[in-house]
């Protein structure tokens, strides 16, 4: 599945740049709230849709973590350990949620980025005053 959502997203991002739209500048953890609370053009959303994909990237380094965690928590033997085990087992739960929703922020700004691009076409003029 995770394969499919990335595929998507590649392909998203090359249809959108031959029509002609490009990410704007670069969404950060600073400036992330800002970003989406502006203005959002399909640049803007294709910027914020490659931050959550790198976002959810990241959150393997995580899962990876956090199932080495529980590995070694299940290797104890003893009642004592069970709320140990359920901690642990909740936390890689917690990491692959937290990557599967960067996934879907992901999707849904380059939904819009695309609806948008559709809207107004890459070659919509600009109004004059």
């Amino acid at each position: 599945m995770r394969r499919l959502i990335a595929c998507a997203f590649i392909l998203g991002i090359a249809a959108l740049a031959a029509a002609g739209v490009t990410p704007g500048p670069a969404v950060t953890d600073a400036n992330v709230a800002a970003r989406v609370h502006g203005t959002l053009s399909p640049p803007d959303n294709l910027a914020l849709a490659h931050y959550y994909q790198t976002e959810a990237k990241a959150e393997a380094a995580r899962i990876d973590a956090a199932d080495r965690l529980l590995r070694a928590y299940n290797g104890l033997e003893g009642k004592v350990y069970e709320p140990l085990k359920a901690q642990a087992r909740k936390l890689l739960r917690a990491a692959r949620e937290s990557r599967k929703r960067y996934e879907l922020l992901a999707a849904a700004h380059q939904h819009l980025a695309f609806a948008q691009a559709d809207d107004s076409g890459p070659s919509a003029p600009t109004p004059r005053h």
